[in-house]
């Protein structure tokens, strides 16, 4: 029963399924963590030779956005370093997620970043850092391995994703990989759009939009203008779904510029009242007039 399940959800989801996290907007803090960046899914593809890297998904716990612009990336594969070529301004939204495509031949939302192809044998090392009055800061390490360190790597074929884990919605980050990772049945690539949509969508409670919409108007506007092209067009029913609950949020705060895109509320209509007083108006005005006319005539 459950195979058949797996295999349903498998065939009528998108390749790029989002359904895994859209109830796992995470809380901010994250156990046992002093870091608000971290590396949150790896997928690769491959077989027992070589594993070529799909992408790599990074969250941020932090209540302010990142740009990542600010921090070291270093990849190791197979004990060779990589340093990931990160763009200025490549925000990392307050709570949300940002991913980075190297080149995948699986379907993608639409990627934060593209970077170059990646491969890698016995290991893959990511580190996270940052400079501090000449220091280097270690924000995050987590290393997938074949040879017994780090979390194993044991799995072949396309699409593999290992993600990590989270205790009712906080991820957790003990610094033990082999724990706080675990291999997921579908990769689940979250973009920045993505990341928006979950905290839209994270829970239905009455008189939400009056807290969180202006949170939420705040994180659509950060977004690049392709991430915010996504979100807007996206044609998949969860986003369909999200735009729906988003433009009715505006519509109760009485917005009429969701998207920042400099529209002007539209002109009140004229109410009956105020059209009765226009009329009376011109009428004692031409009555007036009348009556002036008359008056000269008549003198």
């Amino acid at each position: 029963m459950n195979v058949l399940l797996l295999i349903l959800i498998t065939s009528i989801s998108p390749l790029y399924t989002s359904f895994a996290k859209e109830n796992r907007f995470f809380s901010i803090n994250a156990t046992n963590s002093n870091s608000s960046l971290l590396l949150n899914e790896i997928n690769y593809s491959g077989d027992e030779n070589v594993h070529s890297l799909n992408y790599l998904e990074f969250i941020n716990l932090d209540t302010k956005n990142i740009d990542l612009y600010d921090y070291s990336f270093i990849v190791s594969l197979d004990n060779e370093e990589e340093k990931l070529n990160i763009p200025p301004n490549s925000l990392l939204l307050n709570a949300g997620y940002f991913l980075i495509d190297f080149t995948s031949s699986i379907q993608l939302p639409l990627p934060d970043l593209y970077l170059e192809n990646l491969s890698f044998n016995e290991s893959i090392k990511v580190e996270i850092s940052y400079k501090n009055n000449g220091e280097t800061i270690l924000v995050d390490s987590v290393l997938f391995s074949k040879g017994g360190e780090g979390f194993p790597l044991t799995k072949t074929g396309e699409n593999i994703s290992i993600q990590r884990k989270d205790d009712y919605g906080t991820p957790i980050n003990t610094g033990d990989n082999k724990n706080d990772f675990e291999y997921f049945y579908i990769g689940t690539p979250t973009n920045s759009a993505l990341g928006v949509a979950h905290y839209i969508m994270a829970e239905t409670i009455e008189g939400q939009a009056k807290y969180k919409y202006p949170v939420a108007k705040a994180m659509v506007s950060s977004l690049t203008e392709p991430q915010k092209n996504f979100f807007k067009t996206d044609d998949s029913q969860y986003m369909k779904d999200t735009r729906k609950r988003y433009i009715n949020w505006a519509n109760s705060e009485r917005d009429h510029d969701p998207y920042n895109d400099g529209l002007r509320p539209p002109a009140e209509p004229i109410s009956k009242k105020t059209i009765a007083l226009i009329i009376g108006a011109f009428v004692l005005l031409v009555g007036g007039g009348i009556f002036v006319i008359k008056r000269k005539n008549s003198i």
